[in-house]
Parts: C-alpha cells; sequence; structure tokens
C-alpha cells in the first residue's frame, strides 16, 4: 500500500472514530490541518506545504521563519 493510501486510510478512520481523531489531532499537525482545516486546501499540498509541516514538528526550533514566492500558499 503506498503512503498516500495509508493517510487516506487513516483519515477516513480518523473522520469516523472520535478518539482516533483527537490523537492524530493532538499528535501532528498535519493530521490536524487535513481532519479539521480541510475547507482550506482547495488544491493538493505542495512539497513546501509539507517542509512546513515538518519544520512545526521539531521541538528544538523556537522561531520557524518561510520565505517563499507570492502565490506559494504559505
Amino acid at each position: 500500500m503506498k503512503t498516500n493510501e495509508r493517510v487516506s486510510e487513516l483519515i477516513n478512520t480518523a473522520r469516523t472514530s472520535p478518539r482516533v481523531r483527537r490523537k492524530l489531532g493532538y499528535e501532528n499537525p498535519l493530521y490536524f490541518a487535513l481532519l479539521y482545516l480541510t475547507h482550506h486546501f482547495a488544491r493538493p499540498l505542495a512539497p513546501l506545504h509539507l517542509e512546513m509541516f515538518h519544520l512545526i514538528e521539531q521541538e528544538d526550533h523556537n522561531l520557524i521563519a518561510v520565505m517563499a514566492f507570492r502565490g506559494s500558499g504559505k
């Protein structure tokens, strides 16, 4: 099973199980966004977005600054 398929399956499970949804949303910012903020994602996530989610998960960063081109969806 591909990673995207596993993520989709996990998201679908979380949508039907409040316990799983709360746990995923609490532990992972990307899953929180995919579960609770889907109305903000009109297009698929770009690699830049995935990198930003990865950066905010790092506990050794107190501040993260992202510079990207206009229209990149920062």
